[in-house]
């Protein structure tokens, strides 16, 4: 006898007073302690539910995408790197500060 897992694909949830789709999507186990949430919901910002399957499908690719990237490891600088991004940081305040030199 073969055990079979299903995975439950996201679905578009309609809102009980709006009426507008949203997407649930429960996060990976992996990722709990990152984002410290169990779900994650956002709007699809549509009525109709042939857009929100559309809407849908973007929007649990850019969520899929943020998960990647939460899971990789920032990438270390070298030092010319960091002294390069320090300056261009430096260089932005200052052109602010002579803009407005009371408010920075």
């Amino acid at each position: 006898m073969s055990c079979a897992v299903t995975l439950v694909m996201p679905r578009p949830v309609k809102g009980c007073k709006s009426g507008i789709y949203n997407i649930r999507v429960r996060v990976p186990a992996d990722l709990l302690a990152t984002v410290c949430r169990v779900e994650i919901s956002r709007s699809l910002r549509t009525r109709e539910p042939v857009e929100a399957k559309e809407r849908l499908a973007a929007e649990y690719a850019a969520t899929q995408r943020r998960w990647a990237a939460k899971r990789t490891k920032p990438e270390a600088l070298a030092f010319k790197q960091i002294v390069s991004v320090a300056a261009k940081i430096y260089l932005q305040l200052m052109a602010a500060w002579r803009l407005n030199p009371v408010n920075l």
